[in-house]
């Protein structure tokens, strides 16, 4: 009997098993990647890399901009310290003024630089975005994701990291002119054209930063938007009903071009006619008309010309056939002729996006205030910068606030299909131990 016992309890320490590491999926790839860049998107540190605060939120989507914007500041904070010869804590007051658009007065405390504290940004980063990061540095097999995501975290930390001594200390009360430029000018700096010599050569190297950091983001951006097209491509060229249905819309477009063409001629002969008779007084309507079918007639030709150009058929190679007189174009031609349909189509969903967004807020501004693209006065910084730059203050839509929402929505879209489509779990390990984050 106990044998028996003894074999059945041995048996059952002996089917225990430890837990293995699974594979890690692209849904959890997405929410951890997502977390850390809202987290970033909503930190409030004013300009990014001398850009304006206003296209923050948005930029602040790429780890990218955002990790430039935290070497900016740093190297804002190295140079303070070493060429005005001041300590760390003054620095730092200084750094946090200089990249904020609020002038603040000889009675407002230099502490409140920020537009909001830290303590609940830094909970409520310990409570999200911080287990995320965790869970991301313990995955294997993901490096360029975990550089992404822990872009996300350092930046946020580092700028945190600055900020904090302006809202900490206890120092007197003082003017802007005293912290800010051109009045970083202090008692410790030897003369007001040493310090805006400084502030100068460091707006250039924020400039200098941001754009080398965005230049980078694009690069990566047009190469997924170009991996993520051809693999589609390939796939829709092995499907016979892609091809009808391509075939059928080639053909219905052409048909549209040809008849708005036809009317166009046909209402063109007709005012030219009644107007060289005299029986019909010239009317703009009539030219606007006959000007507008032109226009779609050739837009809906365009259409269709490139519309199935980057989708061939999949022919199999045939070693019986004749060779052709005249060979093939190359492959990179090939592949140019495809991409070029994919800029077309997305330069297309730009510009109707800008036209139906234009119409919505002229309608609607408070859409235009929610999306945080309406048009509103310069700052004066952008007015010293640019005295010569003319605004169109009855047009509701900042085009460069427009331009940031794009750059935002771009990036969801292209991480979600890379990650749904492009990503492989081969050779990923997700810890056991990470469950506690969230399976």
């Amino acid at each position: 009997m106990l044998e028996d016992e003894d074999g059945v309890l041995g048996s059952s320490h002996i089917t225990l098993k430890l837990p293995l590491e699974s594979p890690v999926t692209w849904h959890v790839i997405l929410w951890i990647l997502l977390c850390l860049a809202i987290n970033s998107m909503a930190q409030p540190s004013s300009t990014i890399c001398g850009v304006s605060s206003r296209y923050r939120i948005y930029l602040s989507s790429s780890p990218i901009i955002t990790l430039a914007d935290a070497m900016s500041a740093l190297i804002r904070m190295v140079s303070v310290c070493i060429h005005l010869q001041t300590g760390i804590l003054r620095a730092c007051q200084m750094v946090v003024l200089s990249r904020s658009e609020v002038k603040f007065s000889e009675s407002q405390d230099t502490s409140h630089a920020a537009s909001s504290r830290t303590w609940p940004r830094w909970l409520f980063f310990i409570m999200g975005p911080l287990p995320a990061a965790i869970k991301l540095a313990s995955f294997s097999g993901i490096w360029w994701t975990k550089s992404w995501g822990l872009m996300f975290a350092v930046s946020f930390v580092v700028v945190e990291l600055i900020s904090i001594p302006s809202r900490i200390s206890k120092s007197p009360r003082m003017s802007a002119p005293e912290l800010l430029d051109p009045g970083l000018q202090t008692e410790q700096s030897l003369d007001s054209q040493k310090s805006l010599m400084l502030d100068n050569n460091l707006d250039i190297i924020d400039r200098i930063v941001y754009t080398l950091a965005l230049l980078v983001h694009l690069g990566l951006l047009i190469w997924a938007i170009e991996v993520l097209w051809l693999a589609a491509v390939n796939k829709m060229a092995e499907s016979v009903l892609v091809q009808n249905i391509l075939l059928f819309t080639r053909t219905l477009l052409v048909s549209i071009s040809l008849t708005a063409t036809v009317l166009a001629m046909i209402m063109g002969l007709i005012w030219l006619g009644s107007n060289s008779t005299g029986r019909s007084a010239q009317q703009e309507r009539p030219r606007r008309i006959r000007d507008l079918l032109f226009k779609a007639g050739a837009v809906f030709f365009v259409i269709s010309t490139f519309f199935s150009g980057g989708i061939g058929e999949n022919k199999k190679a045939c070693d019986d056939c004749p060779k052709p007189f005249i060979p093939p174009p190359p492959s990179w031609m090939q592949e140019g002729k495809t991409m070029a349909v994919a800029w077309y189509l997305i330069a297309a969903i730009y510009a109707g996006f800008w036209f139906v967004l234009l119409c919505i807020c002229r309608r609607w501004p408070v859409v235009a205030s929610a999306l945080l693209i309406e048009q509103t006065a310069p700052e004066a910084s952008e007015v010293e910068r640019y005295p010569n730059a003319l605004i169109d203050q009855s047009d509701p839509l900042d085009f460069g606030a427009w331009a940031s929402l794009c750059f935002f929505l771009t990036n969801i879209v292209v991480c979600v299909l890379w990650y749904a489509f492009m990503y492989d779990s081969t050779g990923t390990a997700n810890p056991p131990w990470t469950d506690i984050f969230g399976k």
